[in-house]
């Protein structure tokens, strides 16, 4: 038996447990686990789930690799478990599989319909699963950091995958899909929609350095290639406009990419991390780039952005080391916060005319930049702008311009570029 002691409940909250691991059975009094009750655990634990127990969110997000079983006991009205995994009442979603459980294989009981969002993130143990027939929906991050999976099948009966579900994934080779399933459909072991339209993901395992996207494709799904760490070059048909959030973060070898002329979107995050990512052309149709889209890309050494484009959001260039040369464009309003904090390279900037706003840490860290060049549109400049930069900063500006104000206030260099 537990010691009571080990418990720190408040208002029938966990809020933390003490004791070194074995079997952890929570007191009736508690109706939730707070989010950080097991994560000084150090020894291997079963936790089972009291009667009381119906708040488990925290219990879901816990990855410790020591909770090795989770038991419920029959009087909770919401959960049961089976085999040490937790489920809901009847059994008809997976709720979470324990981290810690050492099994390398595990097949999902038939009763299961849905599969919860983060059911197995993190299980490193897990080498293989089996879903049944029957299951209709897997949840987001499903099986997300699996990193030993190799294969996974989706049988006929899933119609929603909740991208992304398979990310961070090193291991997955491929992604079979049953042919009469109606939703979706796989190629060369790449998860796709089923007409091919859209494309889900490709597996992280996955050892060609180059990928054709098929042509049938017309949108890069989030997460798509998420940890594709082999890839090394991306070929993107012409159909495809938005390429969404994450779609290639983590791709670790990626050096180059062809985007198409009817490119109308970069999400967030899509290309974070691409440390490899010599040069990036971004066509005259594009009219927005996602924040952090380019963040990290620490081979970047220059960017055009055509003058379509009127949105580049935060930190989109963040952290780029070799970035020397930017071209901004002219339908730029603002530029945003952080759009190029800590491009240690960049040493000029000329903003375009039109320009209204430069926000906060825009070019803070930017430590060889000795010269920007503000038209007299401007209107608003954040004091942190240029924070951290060159001491021989000098803005270029019209005499009698905000830009002269605020280099004044900010005590930087000022030259007149009417004279």
């Amino acid at each position: 038996m537990n010691n009571q002691n080990d418990f720190f409940i408040e208002n029938s909250i966990l809020k933390d447990y003490k004791g070194t691991g074995g079997n952890i059975v929570i007191p009736d009094r508690v109706s939730t686990i707070g989010q950080y009750a097991f994560e000084k655990l150090n020894s291997p634990a079963s936790i089972t789930l009291s009667k009381d127990v119906i708040d488990i969110r925290a219990l879901l997000l816990c990855d410790n690799e020591k909770i090795v079983e989770i038991k419920v006991v029959e009087e909770n009205p919401e959960y049961s478990s089976q085999g040490g995994v937790l489920f809901n009442k009847d059994k008809r979603k997976l709720i979470r599989y324990p981290v810690g459980k050492s099994d390398a294989k595990y097949t999902i009981p038939d009763t299961v319909t849905k599969i919860e969002e983060g059911a197995f993130y993190g299980c490193k143990g897990l080498k293989s699963i089996i879903i049944p027939e029957g299951v209709t929906c897997i949840g987001e991050s499903a099986f997300g950091n699996c990193e030993n999976i190799q294969s996974v099948t989706i049988p006929k009966s899933v119609t929603k995958i909740n991208a992304p579900s398979f990310e961070s994934d090193y291991r997955l080779e491929r992604i079979e899909v049953a042919e009469d399933n109606p939703s979706y459909s796989s190629q060369d072991g790449v998860l796709f929609n089923k007409d091919k339209t859209t494309i889900i993901h490709c597996p992280g395992g996955k050892t060609a350095s180059e990928y054709i996207i098929p042509d049938t494709v017309i949108k890069i799904g989030e997460a798509a290639f998420f940890g594709c760490d082999k890839l090394s070059s991306v070929l993107i048909p012409d159909g495809v406009t938005n390429i969404s959030a994450y779609a290639f973060a983590h791709c670790y070898s990626l050096r180059s990419v062809k985007l198409p002329n009817q490119m109308k979107r970069i999400g967030k995050w899509a290309f974070y991390c691409c440390n490899k990512l010599e040069s990036i052309s971004i066509p005259d149709s594009t009219i927005r780039i996602g924040e952090y889209a380019f963040f990290k890309c620490d081979k970047l050494a220059s960017v055009s952005i055509p003058d379509g484009v009127t949105n580049i959001d935060s930190f989109a260039f963040a952290n780029c080391r070799n970035l020397e040369y930017i071209k901004l464009p002219n339908q730029m309003k603002r530029i945003n916060e952080s759009t190029f904090q800590g491009c240690d390279k960049l040493a000029s900037v000329s903003l375009p005319d039109g320009l209204t706003s430069i926000d906060g840490l825009v070019f803070d860290s930017c430590t060889s930049l000795t010269s920007v060049t503000i038209p007299n549109s401007v209107i608003s400049i954040s004091y942190l702008a240029f924070i951290r930069t060159n001491e021989k900063l000098t803005i270029y500006a019209s005499e009698g311009s905000y830009a002269e104000q605020y280099a004044k206030k900010a005590r930087i260099q000022f030259v007149n570029t009417k004279e």
